[in-house]
């Protein structure tokens, strides 16, 4: 399984190398949460606490604690490249991205604000992946076709995606890596 760190490192690959903290930390939650509703599992395990800028994952903001933005290179060596993520793992990391990228820090921290797992936890406590896994599965379910994540490509396309990113090929969003892998496949 893959860690926050992984994610992060991934995001920020993918925007070019800088954004906000806030947007970063945001962008992970809302990538973990489409997994949760989408997969039914989590995508890494560490936590989101309810802080007042919305959800936060403490061991992301140890590492870019006091700064405003942080780049790829301010994430610790060693952990997992791209190559590590499931086909299903950059389907949702690409949807979250595409989805809530185009906002702003601030901007995701209002929405997070209107949604039940932030109203619906305690300050400085652990918003639950299952309550995570529960709202936007009720929010987004007729996207998650009852959990299971529908196979829309083969082994061999699966393959070819992940070589590419660990050789650096970054997709722009979900359409433009599906587009390219049904291109391949003859799709």
């Amino acid at each position: 399984m893959v860690n926050v760190f992984d994610v992060a490192s991934y995001i920020l690959r993918a925007v070019g190398g800088e954004i906000s903290t806030m947007k970063l930390q945001k962008l992970c939650y809302y990538a973990q949460a489409w997994h949760l509703a989408r997969q039914g599992k989590p995508l890494f395990q560490e936590d989101f606490l309810r802080w007042e800028d919305g959800p936060v994952c403490r061991e992301l903001f140890n590492v870019h604690r006091g700064r405003f933005a942080i780049m790829e290179g301010d994430i610790p060596k060693g952990y997992a490249s791209a190559a590590q993520f499931t086909e299903e793992e950059l389907y949702e990391i690409h949807a979250a991205m595409e989805n809530y990228g185009k906002y702003g820090g601030a901007e995701l921290s209002k929405m997070t604000h209107a949604e039940d797992p932030w109203k619906n936890s305690v300050r400085n406590e652990v918003i639950t992946k299952e309550e995570i896994k529960n709202y936007y599965f009720d929010r987004w379910g007729e996207d998650c076709d009852d959990g299971e994540p529908e196979l829309i490509l083969t082994h061999e396309d699966i393959e070819r995606s992940l070589k590419e990113a660990e050789n650096g090929k970054i997709y722009e969003s979900a359409e433009e890596l599906l587009r390219d892998l049904h291109g391949h496949a003859g799709i």
